[in-house]
């Protein structure tokens, strides 16, 4: 059984940039193979997960991903139910405040006209405590994710290799009865295979 990782631990030292790389040159080498190891989630998973909520400040949870060196985290309630997933691809798009629409338009590769809101449109103004008056405060809730996938604890590596692959998600929350009990990446998948807790059946 592949030991539990301690609290923090997301792929070493490698910064986050580094480690989305790692993670699309991983996936790509496992589509290629059938990835055998008989440890279910539970097994592999970080207990230890951090979780965000739906009211942190998406300048908050940026300096959150800086000093625990991850780039997502689960999204919870007060309950601790799972409500959805931030990473920082959430925060650099949903940090420019554009619609869903304007979102669509830039992934066509439309460009989309910097118009600025007609006055009786305009949101109005919310202020952090300790921030200057008129800089709107935007939350975790209005750009992360919400019902993102999701497997239980018994959940086989296996299978969660493929819903990695199939969607084109680096990390899946694993959760039990509706609460984050843990987390699991793309990097935690390659750490099996080079610890030789799995290994690869190549595909004929």
């Amino acid at each position: 059984m592949a030991p539990r990782k301690k609290k923090g631990d997301d792929g070493g030292s490698l910064p986050p940039e580094d480690q989305d790389e790692l993670m699309d040159d991983a996936a790509n080498a496992l589509a290629a193979d059938l990835l055998y190891s008989g440890l279910t989630a539970a097994d592999v998973m970080t207990g230890e997960v951090i979780t965000i909520r739906g009211t942190t400040t998406v300048e908050e949870v940026s300096e959150l991903f800086q000093i625990h060196n991850i780039n997502g985290a689960p999204v919870v309630d007060d309950e601790g139910m799972l409500i959805g997933i931030v990473t920082e691809d959430d925060i650099v798009v949903g940090g420019m405040g554009l619609s869903d629409e304007e979102l669509d338009e830039l992934d066509e590769g439309s460009p989309t006209p910097a118009t600025p809101p007609a006055p009786e449109a305009a949101a109005p103004a919310a202020t952090a405590a300790g921030g200057e008056a008129g800089i709107e405060v935007r939350r975790v809730a209005e750009i992360m994710t919400p019902r993102p996938i999701a497997v239980e604890e018994e959940t086989p590596i296996e299978e969660l290799c493929n819903l990695m692959w199939n969607l084109k998600i680096h990390r899946i929350p694993i959760v039990s009865n509706g609460r984050v009990r843990g987390i699991i990446s793309t990097i935690d998948i390659c750490r099996l295979v080079a610890e030789g807790h799995a290994r690869l059946v190549p595909v004929d």
